[in-house]
């Protein structure tokens, strides 16, 4: 199995069965391998590289949950009960959220050691999984950032699908059929890798998650685009809008430890969000209360042709949040389209934003390169709260974040929780 900087993504899930066939059913996901225990029922999920972790836990004792070496909780302990009454008021508590970024390492026992030297707390210490198939170590820290932790996975050698102890499933499994016997490719969805995450800060505490990132983990900056201020990060005012964003990324943090990707597809990078005073209700906010505090907010899922994959996840039941009307009438925005040689009709039916790099036209004005752009679009959120989203993203040459995607990405949210009435809550 190829190594690269993301391991998994894992989801704490109060209904994993039905949260595994939607993923299958709708986004064509290919469920692989299952687990189950005294206390969780676990499944994972791919697309492409992509690999999903979901853990329904099935216990109510703490100590139960915690001694499996498999099993992380994304609630605080006090929510856990024992009593019939206690467990009732807690379900109610015991809300779905996507919480552990695990990442592949070289070297487990020197990355952990630098991270708890450092001044990162340690959830679970290393442990060794063995199979017939090899070994996997894994061992996993708490982020600064609400409910997140990063599960640390050094499987060197490993020929298995994902850990021992979890079991294959057949091509024919049930929840597999659901998805045309787990095809990844149906109606021409094509969802490679994971292309970043976002997670959303409380007020006025991003520049500290960066400092801690960096002083943990040694992780690199990066700017969204031109129009970043290096100090600020990107700042987006008016209409309603209140935003700013910062990234960094994994791909150049050898010296702690981290695998160096081989292919740009295996570079993980990180987004943070926060809201600006005064901007009323709006979605980072809504996140923050419906989430009970931080976390992971969107995944990106790279594809390599976004109108096909649109269609597609349109024809299996996806829920879009659809851009402003008047986005594709901004000044100049059909020009941008139209030189970048695609038709606006089409990008305006299946609602896909569309931003070339700032910079594009500078480098060569008739090369390849003078087209660098991406295209996005936004699911409405995957859980029963508004919380977590997709993203699905193509990038044509561009690394960053368009400008004015962001704004109307933005603004397609905000109509979507307007009309849904979590931003009168």
């Amino acid at each position: 199995m190829d190594q690269c900087c993301l391991h998994h993504v894992e989801f704490g899930v109060k209904d994993g069965s039905k949260f595994a066939q939607k993923l299958i059913s709708q986004y064509c996901f290919k469920l692989i391998a299952t687990r189950t225990s005294a206390v969780a029922k676990q499944w994972v999920l791919t697309t492409g590289r992509a690999r999903f972790l979901l853990t329904e836990i099935t216990s109510d004792i703490y100590e139960e949950i915690i001694a499996d070496p498999y099993v992380k909780i994304w609630f605080d302990r006090s929510r856990i009960g024992t009593s019939g009454s206690e467990r009732e008021r807690n379900s109610k508590l015991n809300y779905d959220t996507a919480f552990d970024v695990a990442i592949q390492v070289e070297d487990i026992e020197k990355c952990l050691k630098k991270l708890i030297d450092s001044g990162v707390e340690c959830f679970r210490p290393i442990q060794c999984h063995t199979s017939d198939q090899g070994d996997v170590k894994t061992a996993t820290i708490v982020s600064c950032v609400g409910n997140v932790k990063h599960t640390l996975v050094q499987s060197n050698g490993y020929r298995g699908l994902f850990m021992p102890g979890f079991v294959p499933v057949t091509p024919d499994d049930t929840l597999n059929t659901t998805s045309v016997n787990g095809s990844q490719s149906v109606n021409n969805v094509q969802l490679t890798h994971v292309d970043h995450v976002t997670f959303v800060c409380e007020m006025g505490t991003l520049h500290d998650v960066i400092s801690w990132y960096q002083k943990h983990f040694g992780m690199v900056r990066f700017m969204v685009n031109r129009e970043e201020d290096e100090e600020d990060g990107m700042v987006i005012k008016g209409d309603n809008i209140g935003l700013r964003m910062m990234a960094f990324e994994y791909w150049k943090c050898a010296e702690v430890g981290l695998v160096a990707p081989s292919q740009n597809q295996d570079r993980i990078t990180f987004v943070l969000a926060e809201s600006l005073p005064f901007q009323g209700p709006n979605q980072v906010d809504t996140f923050l209360q419906q989430h009970n505090g931080p976390g992971l907010q969107h995944i990106a899922l790279h594809t390599p042709n976004i109108i096909s994959t649109i269609t597609g996840l349109r024809q299996k039941g996806v829920k879009f949040a659809e851009p402003p009307p008047n986005y594709y009438y901004e000044e100049g925005k059909l020009d941008e389209i139209q030189k970048i040689g695609l038709k606006p009709e089409l990008l305006k039916s299946e609602g896909i934003l569309i931003d070339m790099e700032a910079d594009a036209d500078a480098d060569a004005k008739d090369s390849e390169d003078s087209h660098r752009y991406l295209m996005q679009k936004f699911t409405q959120p995957l859980f029963d709260r508004d919380t977590l989203f997709l993203e699905i993203i193509q990038r044509c040459g561009a690394s960053g974040f368009g400008f004015g995607n962001i704004k109307a990405l933005w603004k397609s949210v905000q109509a979507y929780l307007s009309k849904s009435g979590s931003q009168n809550l």
